[in-house]
């Protein structure tokens, strides 16, 4: 397995009893689920991705609030075509293992949910085809053919996570399992029962049950499947 570009290391908790029935495993999409950025793909297009990259930068380490900085990058898209949603989508590179957790936890007879404060333009068809049960993103307000430099909902942030765990959640007992890699995730891995950093900013990996510095998501299952939760994970 090839190393993320991170400095964490390796760090593995112990798996909360009762973990091993039908899961809801919730995955953050950029950086995450996905290589890249939708927002840096989307900045690219729009020749602005300098600006752009050094904001998600910002509200990645927990230095921006997440809000304002999602307003600040999208302002940059303004005049872009929607036809760059296509374009985006082609490049999309979804991480390593991505379908073996997605199928394995159908398996498990559980659900697979992704939350992402990227936009649902382009997140959805992605996930769809991927076979994931749930999508909650951001949309972008597009006007004449071209996007406005606004968004089109509620900002999807850190509450926004939390609330649709709450409200995917087949009981008051359904195990959760988060995964995420930026401080914007903190509360979402926080509600969890379990919660993985995958490849994280400094802030999540504070506070996350397990850190996992290399870029397979589907090694995540050796927490979450069956076989692990019988024993102590050291």
């Amino acid at each position: 397995m090839e190393p993320c570009p991170c400095t964490a290391t390796a760090s593995w908790a112990e798996v909360p009893a009762g973990l091993n029935r039908q899961p809801l495993v919730v995955s953050d999409a950029d950086g995450t689920l996905f290589e890249q950025e939708v927002i840096e793909e989307l900045a690219f297009e729009a020749g602005t991705l300098q600006e752009v990259a050094a904001i998600t930068a910002e509200a990645m380490n927990g230095r921006m609030d997440f809000a304002e900085s999602l307003h600040r990058r999208v302002a940059t898209l303004e005049g872009l075509d929607e036809e760059a949603f296509a374009r985006v989508r082609a490049r999309m590179r979804v991480s390593t293992g991505t379908n073996s957790l997605i199928n394995r936890t159908h398996q498990a007879g559980g659900k697979f949910a992704v939350v992402s404060g990227g936009f649902v333009e382009v997140v959805d068809p992605i996930a769809s085809g991927l076979g994931v049960d749930y999508v909650l993103a951001n949309r972008l307000e597009v006007s004449g053919g071209v996007l406005t430099g606004k968004l089109a909902s509620e900002v999807v942030g850190p509450n926004q996570k939390v609330w649709a765990i709450a409200s995917w959640k087949a009981s008051s007992t359904t195990p959760v399992v988060a995964i995420g890699d930026g401080a914007n995730d903190i509360p979402m891995l926080s509600a969890a029962n379990f919660g993985v950093a995958f490849c994280p900013k400094p802030a999540l990996a504070r506070v996350a049950d397990t850190v996992m510095p290399w870029r397979n998501l589907g090694s995540v299952w050796g927490f979450i499947g069956n076989e692990m939760f019988s024993q102590t994970v050291h």
